[in-house]
């Protein structure tokens, strides 16, 4: 588009399409459009909202910033994210991963009134905040998820005779 919005299409054959509109901090809009036979022209209006985020931070029991930590958002009814991944137009929830200082965004957002955000990382128990609510277009800042040290098992793997199993 340019400087005042406006955009044209020139030329397209009549038929069903589909007119994707996307920029950055914007979330993205999908619409269904039908170009009839003999059509001159066709008034198109595009309405996108500003995305929203979640910032914040994974640390340990002791407060120390967690690297690389995967941190994932979604919404806490399996219904309601379903419903989230259809209007994004993706299946996957959005994630990201902290860096060295722990700190983490999850950019492009859809407003939501009971989201988790869960955190995890190795050998740690995995850590979530649930009912988070963020409205179109806001930031919400300095969510700490604590993320605790994991226990760990060993065993050992044997067959009906007592016998060591390997490449189990």
């Amino acid at each position: 588009s340019n400087a005042s919005g406006a955009f044209r299409v020139v030329g397209p054959e009549p038929g069903q399409y589909m007119v994707e509109t996307q920029r950055s901090g914007y979330l993205r809009a999908v619409q269904s459009h039908t170009v009839k036979p003999g059509a001159r022209t066709r008034e198109i209006r595009v309405l996108l909202s500003r995305e929203a985020r979640i910032e914040g931070r994974v640390a340990d029991a002791a407060d120390r910033p967690i690297a690389g930590a995967r941190v994932v958002v979604g919404e806490s009814n399996p219904v309601q994210e379903l419903a989230r991944q259809l209007r994004a137009g993706r299946r996957e929830s959005v994630s990201t991963q902290s860096d060295q200082d722990g700190r983490f965004v999850l950019r492009g957002l859809w407003p939501g009134r009971a989201l988790r955000v869960e955190a995890s990382a190795e050998t740690f128990v995995p850590g979530r905040i649930d009912g988070i609510e963020l409205p179109a277009g806001t930031v919400r800042s300095n969510l700490t998820l604590h993320l605790h040290a994991g226990a760990s098992a060993t065993g050992l793997v044997t067959d009906q005779q007592d016998q060591p199993l390997a490449a189990v």
